[in-house]
C-alpha cells in the first residue's frame, strides 16, 4: 500500500493523498509496473480552508482524529472485505482461490507515517502519539505504564 501527499500547486492547497494497492501475488517483475498499482481512494486536503492568519482553529489531537476518521471510510471498502472473509481468485489453471486481503507494508514519508500512526508532527506536543497521553520523561520510565 502507497499513501503520501500529492501537491499540484506551490503553495499545498491543492493537494491530495491517492491511496494505492498492488497484490502482493503478482509477479515481482509485474508489481515493478505502475500498471499493476490500483488506486482504491484519495484522501482529500484536509488543511484547505485555513483562516487568514493561515491556521486552523483546531489542535493537534483533532487534525489527527479527523485524518483518521477519513482513513477509515477511504478504506472502508477494504476493510469489509476483510471482514467478509475475502473473495475468490481464478488462478492460471482454473482453481477458485480464496484470497483474504492484509496489508503486508505500507510505503510513504515520515509525515505521513507519522498522521497514520497518530504521531503529532510537532515537538511542541506534551505527548507523542493521539491515543497515548504519556510526556516525553514518562515514555522512557521503566517499566512503562
Amino acid at each position: 500500500m502507497h499513501i503520501d501527499k500529492s501537491h499540484s500547486d506551490l503553495f499545498g492547497n491543492l493537494a491530495v493523498a491517492p491511496i494505492q494497492v498492488i497484490p502482493a501475488m503478482l509477479d515481482v517483475d509485474i508489481q515493478q509496473h505502475s500498471k499493476a498499482w490500483r488506486q482504491i481512494s484519495t484522501i482529500p486536503n484536509l488543511s484547505a480552508g485555513k483562516g487568514k492568519d493561515g491556521k486552523k482553529n483546531k489542535n493537534s489531537f483533532a487534525k489527527l482524529q479527523d485524518y483518521h476518521k477519513v482513513l477509515g471510510v477511504a478504506l472502508s471498502s477494504f476493510t469489509k472485505c476483510y471482514e467478509d472473509g475475502g473473495f475468490y481468485w481464478k488462478d492460471p489453471e482454473g482453481n477458485d482461490i480464496l484470497l483474504k486481503p492484509y496489508i503486508h507494508m505500507i510505503i510513504g514519508d515520515i509525515a505521513g507515517v507519522n498522521e497514520m500512526v497518530g504521531r503529532y508532527n510537532t515537538s511542541h506536543a506534551n505527548c507523542v502519539v493521539k491515543d497515548c497521553k504519556c510526556n516525553h520523561e514518562q515514555l522512557l520510565s521503566f517499566p512503562p505504564v
